[in-house]
């Protein structure tokens, strides 16, 4: 039990984590993806790469970035706090202007 906590608190655990995320999300999209609701976000016309739906993969994308990104935002918004912008807070922006367009493989 030790040494699953210990790998669990390590390095690897963000990468592996969100790469197993994203690559169950290209085979759910691929195989078998389905629509989980209406598209809720703003409507970016032709630069949006989703379809009319939230699928399941989009899902797990956003899971992913979610995963891979939250130290990467706290960051940013630490440094924000001293009036500091650091390449954390352009990577984040960037993330969440993809993911509001639709483009959730570049979030």
């Amino acid at each position: 039990m030790n040494t699953l906590r210990q790998w669990w608190r390590g390095q690897w655990t963000v990468p592996i984590v969100s790469g197993l995320l994203i690559v169950v999300s290209w085979i759910v999209e691929r195989v078998a993806d389905t629509a989980l609701s209406g598209r809720w976000w703003l409507d970016a016309g032709e630069h949006a790469t989703s379809g009319e739906s939230f699928m399941l993969s989009d899902a797990l994308m956003v899971a992913a970035a979610v995963v891979a990104g939250y130290r990467i935002v706290v960051n940013a918004v630490r440094a924000l706090t001293v009036k500091h912008i650091s390449i954390d807070l352009l990577v984040s922006v960037a993330a969440i202007g993809a993911t509001i367009i639709g483009n959730f493989w570049e979030a």
